[in-house]
């Protein structure tokens, strides 16, 4: 082999590394930042929408948590109206739009930013965001648009801190 053989294959191969190195780097701290906590989930889980009650108690949940993760990560105000505004919109008058609510809960990233809407919910209608979703026909426990939001929400990181 020749030396510029040598030379270029020298070069991909450190190229390599530092690639390696840099995706080792980013997925370590993209692990960081999403640490999970699984803590109802070890006690029984959520078996139904129910199950999610405390969490939408919204600021006694943050703050309980906040207590204990000071860099838990949170929602922007914007996002937060933005997202109140639509769950109202879809759930209130006749008929409820089922595919704008689980849209708005997929956006979400974990169980802090429910509590959150949640909690500006109550705040800005004076009702429970949970008792609202239950209250419309299309969300009786059991039903197919219940049991996908449930899948939803169980598949949310019950928070995230920032490293």
């Amino acid at each position: 082999m020749n030396k510029r053989k040598i030379a270029i294959y020298t070069s991909i191969s450190i190229v390599g590394i530092a690639a390696s190195y840099f995706v080792y780097t980013k997925i370590r701290n993209a692990n960081e930042i999403k640490f999970i906590h699984k803590e109802l989930d070890g006690a029984g889980g959520y078996g139904t929408i129910k199950d999610f009650a405390k969490v939408f108690e919204g600021t006694n949940y943050i703050n309980g948590l906040k207590a204990k993760y000071p860099n838990l990560i949170l929602l922007r105000n914007e996002y937060i109206t933005e997202a109140r505004t639509k769950l109202n919109k879809a759930i209130s008058g006749i008929g409820t739009d089922t595919d704008t609510v689980k849209a708005v809960f997929r956006n979400l990233k974990d169980k802090v930013q429910i509590a959150q809407i949640a909690d500006s919910y109550q705040r800005n209608y004076n009702t429970n965001l949970l008792d609202a979703i239950m209250d419309e026909y299309s969300f009786r426990e059991g039903s197919s648009d219940a049991n996908e939001l449930l899948n939803i929400m169980k598949s949310k990181l019950d928070y995230r801190v920032s490293a």
